[in-house]
């Protein structure tokens, strides 16, 4: 749990004993009354879980296939041991990766030339 969540977890249980109202409690987690309300309704159903948020832990929606992330990795090692991992990047983006983006590719040159320097 973050800071966030953990102000939050503490606020909530003040207002369950009966020592903070839900408006003074929303007002001091900057926060709606409305968001305040769904908050402690969360608190009060699931405890400090429906405080946290409910994609916290999961893998992004957005992140790359290792399959593809593997196919980058092979290019580079094969055909771009020798470059630099920008130089790569672009190398790799033009021709390899296709719809990448030349920053994730750096990314993936960039983990991969660390992988091989340090291990």
């Amino acid at each position: 749990m973050g800071q966030k969540e953990l102000l939050r977890g503490k606020v909530m249980e003040l207002v369950k004993r009966g020592q903070l109202t839900i408006r003074s409690a929303a007002k001091d987690l900057k926060v709606s009354y409305r968001q305040g309300r769904r908050i402690y309704a969360a608190y009060r159903a699931e405890g400090d879980k429906g405080i946290i948020h409910g994609n916290a832990g999961k893998p992004s929606n957005r992140k790359t296939a290792v399959a593809i992330r593997e196919q980058a990795v092979r290019a580079y090692r094969q055909r771009y041991g020798d470059f630099g991992p920008t130089f790569a990047a672009g190398t790799l983006s033009r021709k390899c990766a296709g719809e990448r983006h030349n920053q994730q590719c750096n990314r993936f040159a960039i983990a991969f030339a660390f992988r091989r320097y340090v291990f």
